[in-house]
């Protein structure tokens, strides 16, 4: 005798058609919530669309990629591109389209586009959760903390 009477069954997951098990919540894992993209403050979005009036052009998208080089072993490349290359990753932010070089994806994931106008210098700067390590004058970067060459900065 159990310690439970009950007159009837209790159903159990195994119990059902194999498709009406995998509608229960335990059954299928949480879908892993996308990597954020890169974005723009609004003030780099203004700056942006000014650069492209200034310039005459009725279309653009900021082209983001990441480059070898600096003391610190990666640095940013941005440019006007009127169309994406292949295998470029097509992204939007406060209405300007980014493209952004695949194979720097990884170490953009979670990056923000912003635009300074300062004493001290006039252009865009990202902040790169990424980066692991920066150079002094933040032009450029590393992911993997091997920290940044002797000798300062060098474009």
């Amino acid at each position: 005798m159990s310690a439970v009477e009950t007159g009837e069954r209790i159903g159990l997951p195994q119990d059902q058609p194999p498709a009406e098990r995998m509608s229960l919540p335990m059954a299928a894992p949480p879908a892993p919530e996308p990597a954020a993209a890169v974005s723009l403050t609004q003030r780099a979005a203004r700056a942006f669309r000014g650069i492209l009036e200034g310039k005459g052009e009725p279309y653009g998208a900021l082209k983001v990629a990441v480059m070898g080089g600096g003391c610190a072993g990666n640095q940013y490349a941005m440019a006007i591109a009127r169309a994406p290359e292949p295998t470029d990753i097509v992204l939007e932010s406060r209405g300007v389209d980014i493209f952004l070089d695949s194979s720097s994806a990884h170490m953009m994931v979670g990056a923000e586009i912003d635009f300074i106008d300062s004493m001290m210098g006039r252009g865009f700067t990202v902040r790169n959760p990424s980066a692991e390590q920066t150079c002094g004058c933040g032009s450029s970067f590393n992911t993997n903390g091997g920290g940044v060459k002797p000798g300062g900065c060098t474009a």
